[in-house]
């Protein structure tokens, strides 16, 4: 069990990092850390072996704990992952998910198409993008729900963190006509998945489910490639 303390400092690293006040690849300062917080050292170490046990800390011997970077090549295999254990949770929400569930999926599609009426959608508004963010993470955690299994819950929110802090992408940020574009496309996969929940067609949710994560890979995909083509032009690689 960890102590009040060693959960604090856990708490206030992980925080930063998702929120991307600590950038994939900073160094992260036991000493640094335990003034910070105003703790002894110990606690900051158990602290980052946690971190690291999640998947959002690197420690190596000799050099400290930095922040999980990845190369492009291993963020591919993160994704594939990710893919195979979100739509299989979606094969067997199919089969396991009780009406209670099927409810809160509904409610969740529901709560993205009111918020993707005219009257309720504002461009370049904070609180809108945080919404659809909010509205997005409900549906999919009511698909995890309904399957039931929470081992393979607790993995695949693993990787979705992982895969938010070394992609460095904010989900929802409305910017422009494409964005809302991809916000009602998103909407209609989700809808897709939702009727294949319902009528319980287990492969059909598996492989809705798996166009609907590829397509939000290949945007975390793109955008880790051109930060990596930037990161070794400014080398002189």
């Amino acid at each position: 069990m960890r102590s009040e303390h060693t959960t604090n400092v856990y708490t206030f690293i992980r925080n930063k990092i998702i929120g991307g006040v600590y950038a994939p690849g900073m160094s992260l300062s036991a000493n640094a850390l335990s003034i910070e917080v105003g703790v002894s050292r110990t606690p900051v170490h158990d602290a980052l072996r946690q971190l690291e046990a999640d998947g959002l800390v690197v420690i190596r011997p000799r050099q400290g704990a930095t922040v999980k970077f990845m190369a492009l090549k291993d963020f591919r295999e993160l994704c594939w992952l990710r893919k195979v254990l979100e739509s299989n949770a979606a094969g067997l929400a199919a089969l396991e998910r009780t009406d209670a569930d099927l409810e809160e999926v509904k409610g969740a599609v529901e709560g993205m198409q009111e918020l993707l009426l005219p009257a309720k959608r504002k461009e370049h508004d904070e609180n809108y993008s945080r919404e659809m963010a909010t509205v997005d993470v409900r549906f999919h955690f009511a698909v995890m729900n309904g399957a039931h299994n929470s081992l393979l819950k607790s993995e695949i929110i693993r990787l979705r963190l992982i895969n938010r802090v070394v992609s460095g992408i904010t989900p929802f940020y409305v910017d422009s006509l494409d964005s809302l574009e991809e916000h009602n496309r998103t909407l209609a996969e989700h809808k897709v998945i939702y009727r294949a929940i319902a009528e319980r067609n287990v492969s059909s949710a598996i492989q809705a489910m798996e166009s609907h994560i590829q397509d939000i890979l290949d945007h975390s995909i793109k955008k880790m490639r051109v930060e990596e083509a930037s990161h070794m032009a400014s080398l002189g690689i």
